[in-house]
C-alpha cells in the first residue's frame, strides 16, 4: 500500500510521498501532524516512555524507512533540491559528512549573494593561521569577524575549499 515500517520504530510507517503514519494506539495507521525545528526542518514527538519522549525529524524516519538504516552515526540526510521542507522519497538519500549543506541551504561560500570572502581568500586566511597570525589581525586584513576567521580556521565554516597540494597561497 505504499508504505514501510521505519526502522527502530516498530509503530511508525513512511510513505513515498514523505508522511509519517503511527500505529501506536491502533491497529490502523494514522498520519502524523509535524512542526518545524528551530532549523526548519518537520519533526515530532516520539514518546518513548520517558517524561517528555523524545523529537525526531521526519526526513530521517523517511529515509530509514526506503533508503534503510543511517549508515553511520555521522551519516545525514542529503536533500537532492536542498529544501529540508521536501521529504519525498526520491528526495532524500544517505549522505556522508561534509556532502551535506549545513542547515539553511541554498548558497555557500562565494556563490552566497552576501559572501564578503572568494575561495582564494579563505586560503591565504588559512595560510596566514599557518604562519600564526592572530585571527583578530587576520579578520581585520580580509573586512571580516574574528568568529569568521576562527570558525575558517577550525574547519567550521568554508568546509568545501579544499587546501590543494601544491600547499596555501601567499596573502598579498
Amino acid at each position: 500500500d505504499g508504505k514501510r515500517r521505519v526502522p527502530g520504530y516498530s509503530a511508525y510507517f513512511a510513505d513515498e510521498t514523505g508522511q509519517i503514519f503511527s500505529a501506536r494506539q491502533s491497529d490502523r495507521l494514522h498520519p502524523l501532524t509535524y512542526g518545524p525545528s528551530g532549523k526548519g526542518f518537520k519533526v515530532f514527538l516520539v514518546p518513548d516512555g520517558a517524561a517528555k519522549g523524545h523529537t525526531a525529524q521526519v526526513h530521517d524516519l523517511v529515509c530509514a524507512a526506503w533508503h534503510g538504516p543511517r549508515p553511520s552515526e555521522q551519516h545525514r540526510v542529503l536533500h537532492a533540491d536542498g529544501d529540508r521542507r521536501k521529504n519525498r522519497r526520491e528526495n532524500i538519500s544517505w549522505a556522508e559528512p561534509g556532502s551535506v549543506p549545513r542547515a539553511g541551504g541554498g548558497a555557500a561560500g562565494e556563490a552566497h549573494g552576501r559572501a564578503k570572502l572568494t575561495d582564494g581568500d579563505v586560503l591565504r586566511i588559512l595560510g596566514c593561521a599557518v604562519r600564526d597570525e592572530r585571527p583578530a589581525d587576520i579578520a581585520r586584513h580580509f573586512g571580516v569577524h574574528p568568529t569568521t576567521v576562527s570558525g575558517i580556521i577550525s574547519r567550521r565554516l568554508w568546509t568545501h575549499v579544499e587546501i590543494p597540494e601544491t600547499g596555501l597561497p601567499p596573502v598579498e
